[in-house]
């Protein structure tokens, strides 16, 4: 049982040190129209006791959603870099840094021993920052009439939908490779598909045995956590958005969670599956920015106002 606690806090160690970042390839940009550009300014605002510091990067060609960034797991400044990908598409961005990180205030839970950054805690408080994060998005003069959302990666997937249901006015959610699992489903599944040669040598018909084999078990200290309660609950519509090579997300079991949420009446959710690439989606190129811009497009388009999580 020690053991298998050391290596899970030594799986959350390696996680805060190695941080979730997806790189813009220049091939998004690329196909940008050539007259977006845009502007950033910097903004605060209050969570918990901590003041967060983040940037708003604005289009200057019309602006058809705005949306606050939700980063992975790690203590990363603000990323920019994923907000500059969606500007010149006329998408608005907040992006800030985690409390402790950067600029912001607070404390960072994950680089200290015995710190589980996953714990339901962690994340409830990662949630309300998200959830602070979107009401400084809504009081932005240049775009109160814009409909807002929340995109995000990774670790986004615990946060983005508890986040939505407390913040006023969401009104659709992008995750990328964000997983439709628990907490202690997704280390277990971690640590099995720990090598890098994982997927040349299993097929995902493999995995629920792998998953629920005995000798497999963890003995987790810390609380579980299900995205499913708070997706469960909300109206707006949601997008995933995952690689057949995640080796840190349950792809197939995160496919089937969606199945059962459409079936139970969110015909609303959507995912899609690009087979050749891993947890960073190919490091964020032409493909997956344009998918998940014209689907927010056609999203608001079928969706009316009302329909936000807390209007």
């Amino acid at each position: 049982m020690r053991s298998n606690r050391m290596l899970v806090l030594a799986r959350f160690a390696a996680l805060a040190a190695g941080a979730m970042v997806f790189e813009g390839t220049a091939s998004a940009a690329e196909n940008a129209p050539a007259t977006s550009r845009f502007d950033t300014h910097e903004v605060s605002f209050s969570s918990h006791g901590a003041t967060l510091s983040g940037t708003v990067i604005v289009p200057r060609s019309p602006v058809v959603a705005a949306a606050v960034f939700v980063q992975g797991a790690g203590s990363d400044p603000r990323p920019a870099r994923e907000g500059e990908l969606l500007a010149p598409f006329g998408i608005a961005v907040l992006v800030y840094d985690k409390r402790g990180v950067g600029r912001s205030g607070g404390v960072y839970v994950g680089n200290k021993p015995g710190d589980i950054n996953v714990s339901r805690e962690n994340l409830h408080l990662l949630t309300d920052d998200a959830a602070a994060a979107m009401d400084a998005l809504r009081k932005e003069p240049g775009l109160r009439q814009i409909p807002k959302g929340f995109i995000g990666a990774s670790q986004a997937g615990w946060i983005i939908p508890q986040a939505a249901l407390k913040a006023r006015g969401a009104r659709f959610m992008v995750l990328w490779s964000g997983a439709v699992e628990t907490t202690h489903e997704d280390v277990l599944f971690e640590q099995l598909a720990a090598a890098s040669d994982f997927w040349d040598k299993h097929r995902h018909e493999e995995l629920p045995s792998m998953m629920n084999d005995p000798a497999n078990k963890i003995d987790f200290a810390w609380a579980d956590y299900d995205p499913r309660t708070a997706l469960g609950q909300l109206k707006i519509p949601g997008l995933w958005l995952f690689g057949g090579r995640d080796r840190n997300a349950d792809v197939d079991l995160s496919m089937e969670r969606l199945k059962g949420l459409i079936a139970l009446g969110h015909s609303n959710y959507e995912y899609h599956l690009y087979p050749p690439y891993d947890h960073y989606l190919g490091g964020l190129g032409a493909d997956v920015i344009a998918a998940t811009v014209e689907w927010i497009k056609t999203a608001l388009a079928k969706t009316p106002p009302s329909a936000a999580a807390n209007p």
